[in-house]
């Protein structure tokens, strides 16, 4: 009987974890790099964002999927921000260690 109340507390705890993934900012970064990849674009920032401190995906950190509603604006935002050499915030979600393409920073938002 015990283990079943504990049940209900383990679930909200580990959408409390992953809530405090998502929506998370980071300000005063380049956008170094743009890469078109498949499914969307991938971003490499400068500095390299502390989530992926072990490292990189093909030189990047963060992804902005084609479905994004706002796809066109943030892709036309990312390669105006690298070629004026303009500093940015990202509005994230951290999905890992940014090693892989599925690990990478989740990006929702770019000013």
């Amino acid at each position: 009987m015990a283990h079943s109340r504990l049940a209900p507390v383990a679930l909200l705890l580990s959408l409390v974890a992953i809530q405090a993934r998502a929506d998370l900012t980071l300000s005063n970064l380049t956008v170094d790099e743009v890469v078109p990849g498949e499914g969307g674009i991938y971003l490499r920032l400068l500095p390299a964002p502390p989530a992926c401190s072990g490292g990189s995906y093909r030189t990047t950190h963060a992804f902005i999927p084609s479905s994004a509603a706002r796809f066109d604006e943030l892709y036309a935002l990312a390669a105006n921000a690298q070629a004026l050499g303009k500093l940015v915030t990202i509005t994230y979600t951290d999905r890992g260690d940014c090693t892989h393409h599925s690990t990478t920073l989740f990006l929702s938002d770019l000013q």
